[in-house]
């Protein structure tokens, strides 16, 4: 959203010229990322040494494959932010980590971009085949593995990607068990993980909404409940219509002595809203995004423009559009 000018802040960071070595978000994306890698190759290889028999209804292939989604999440994600995704055939891909990480084997040289991409759709398609089809949602499954592999493939956009994307979502749409939520507003203000539409969600650690620090401390710097360190454009604000029920949703009022016309973001929890259950909930997939993601892969294949916007249309109505 700050990329695309609906969202600003009171300075832009080095991560606004992709200088991300020198920005803060180290620690939530490198740091994060390869701590989870290293915590998934430790659960993968200590997995393998135990007998089949150890585990009943094939959980043991069942927790192998949350254990790879994870780690093709966070693979993805540093490929995303630290590699050259973007082009097939660049030497610039990331630093794989199959194994868990000791003296002997941390010295590595990273890997190409085609190298990376097949490493991470390799976890995926195991998690695929393997990881459980239903199960809480703050927990992998099958489908949360489809829905990551449709964003590495749209990254990745190589003969017939596109293609298997409109595919994948199909088979989401059709035979997973979630729906689309009437009103996104009571997702992330009523229901959060109990919402049927969401395929893969962080449920908030135990009393976490009463913590001095807390996700929804991060939403008050949108919403005045503490400051206003984001806000929302002018340009979100009017991107609205008059008519559009997102409009007082989603933004809100002037921030007080913004001279650039900022209004409150208050997407997640209204502005000065008590911290919640729901509020502190975050979001890694929903049913909307595979929508959104096959309308896209229409679009970028040159296929039927009409079934593009109709998805469009279908997204907004259950907006309220």
């Amino acid at each position: 959203a700050y990329y695309a000018g609906y969202l600003a802040g009171a300075s832009d960071g080095p991560e606004e010229e992709n200088r991300y070595a020198e920005s803060s978000m180290i620690s939530s994306v490198w740091n994060e990322s390869y701590a989870t890698i290293n915590a998934a190759n430790g659960i993968i290889n200590r997995l393998n040494i135990l007998p089949d028999a150890s585990f009943a209804n094939n959980r043991k292939e069942g927790i192998l494959g949350e254990a790879k989604f994870l780690r093709a999440y966070s693979h993805f994600k540093i490929l995303s932010y630290y590699g050259e995704w973007f082009k097939y055939d660049s030497k610039y891909g990331i630093l794989i980590r199959e194994e868990l990480s000791n003296l002997a084997n941390i010295a590595k040289a990273r890997s190409n971009v085609k190298d990376s991409y097949d490493f991470i759709l390799a976890d995926l398609d195991y998690a695929i085949d393997n990881a459980p089809s239903q199960g809480p949602n703050h927990y992998a499954t099958k489908w949360a593995a489809m829905a990551l592999k449709m964003r590495v493939l749209m990254s990745r956009a190589q003969t017939g990607d596109y293609n298997e994307v409109i595919s994948i979502a199909n088979l989401i749409i059709q035979n997973s068990p979630y729906s689309l939520e009437n009103d996104p507003k009571d997702i992330f203000r009523n229901r959060g993980l109990s919402s049927n539409e969401v395929i893969l969600g962080i449920k908030p650690q135990p009393n976490q909404e009463n913590n001095s620090y807390n996700l929804s401390i991060l939403y008050s710097q949108y919403t005045a409940q503490i400051t206003v360190t984001h806000h929302a454009t002018k340009r979100l604000y009017d991107l609205f219509r008059s008519t559009d029920p997102r409009k007082n949703w989603v933004t809100g009022d002037l921030v007080p002595g913004n001279a650039n016309g900022g209004h409150l973001f208050s997407k997640y929890i209204i502005a000065n809203g008590k911290p919640t259950v729901v509020s502190e909930t975050a979001y890694a997939f929903r049913l909307s995004e595979v929508y959104l993601l096959k309308a896209e892969a229409i679009t970028r294949s040159k296929g039927n423009m009409d079934e593009a916007k109709l998805i469009l249309k279908q997204m907004m109505q259950h907006a309220g559009v």
